[in-house]
């Protein structure tokens, strides 16, 4: 019915609503594919933080506390099994099903196992591979007040940090700023720390 002029404005506004469904059916699908993409890299081991952040410590790439838990992003599809965190030293380090660690919080410094002369610009904000400990098989970290240790599948133990009072077990008072192998322990095997 109508005119010719009528029946081509209702044609042509009846196909540009079909292009309007189309590419949001399309741009539907390719937002779920992504949703579903990143689902299973969280179920591959990733870890979610929450708190206060003014030292880096959540890992988020900012400084910004979080009210809800939120996925820390560099740790999707890391198969992370095991987090250690300090409430003093705002740090956290997170152990891979590969035997990586990473790193982050802490204002830069302290106890990230590294030097900054081997870290131009080092991102706290965000998780670093503690390069020191790569090849290592770390299987567990643990953070105390200036120190901090990580244990091997191979039972070796690794320490850095302040060594003050004899923390580290290296046989004097002097900081390390990188994981060394505690040496002391040569014939034993350390399971856990």
């Amino acid at each position: 019915e109508g005119t010719k002029a009528e029946l081509v404005e209702r044609l042509s506004s009846s196909i540009s609503e079909e292009r309007e469904r189309e590419t949001t059916q399309e741009l539907e699908l390719e937002l779920e594919a992504k949703h579903r993409r990143i689902a299973d890299l969280e179920e591959q081991g990733a870890v979610y933080c929450a708190g206060k952040n003014n030292a880096g410590q959540l890992g988020l790439g900012d400084l910004n506390d979080r009210q809800c838990f939120t996925v820390i992003r560099n740790t999707r599809g890391k198969h992370v099994h095991h987090v250690s965190t300090s409430n003093g030293a705002n740090i956290s380090f997170a152990t891979t099903h590969q035997h990586q660690v990473f790193v982050w919080g802490g204002a830069g410094g302290g106890l990230l196992g590294f030097t900054s002369s081997s870290k131009q610009n080092v991102m706290f904000e965000t998780p670093q591979l503690v390069e020191k400990l790569n090849g290592e098989e770390i299987i567990k970290t643990s953070i105390g007040s200036s120190h901090a240790c990580a244990v091997s599948k191979g039972g070796d133990l690794f320490v850095w940090g302040n060594g003050s009072f004899g923390v580290l077990g290296t046989g004097d008072t002097n900081n390390v700023d990188t994981p060394k192998c505690l040496n002391t322990l040569d014939k034993i095997a350390v399971v856990d720390v």
